[in-house]
């Protein structure tokens, strides 16, 4: 509906093969949903709809026109610990995430202070 979609922010680790999501993972798997047709979108006015609930034409403008572009940001943050504690503070408010996911990072910062990644 034309809102401001959150970054999405992307930890680059040097020397390796892949990237690591810390904020945005539950956006991106949502957004891959609808696109499939396996999550409807929730809008202002209460209805839920499929992507192939529009017309052809405005499933060329959602998914090509960039309704659905995603801003992402590139970190690289030189631990783990640090990776670690930048989800802490990202996640701690506003989107609910419960306890158990908190303290489960919590417990993985603890774990990897001082470590080398």
């Amino acid at each position: 509906e034309g809102g401001e979609t959150p970054t999405i922010i992307i930890q680059r680790w040097l020397g390796m093969r892949r990237d690591e999501v810390v904020d945005g993972k539950q956006r991106i798997t949502a957004l891959l949903e609808f696109v499939e047709g396996t999550c409807p979108a929730l809008l202002s006015d209460g209805k839920c709809y499929l992507l192939s609930d529009w017309s052809a034409e405005d499933q060329r403008l959602i998914l090509l026109d960039g309704a659905l572009t995603l801003r992402s940001r590139i970190v690289s943050l030189p631990t783990r610990a640090d990776v670690l504690r930048l989800y802490l503070r990202l996640n701690r408010g506003g989107t609910v995430h419960t306890d158990e996911e908190i303290n489960r990072v919590r417990r993985l910062l603890a774990m990897n202070e001082g470590v080398p990644w």
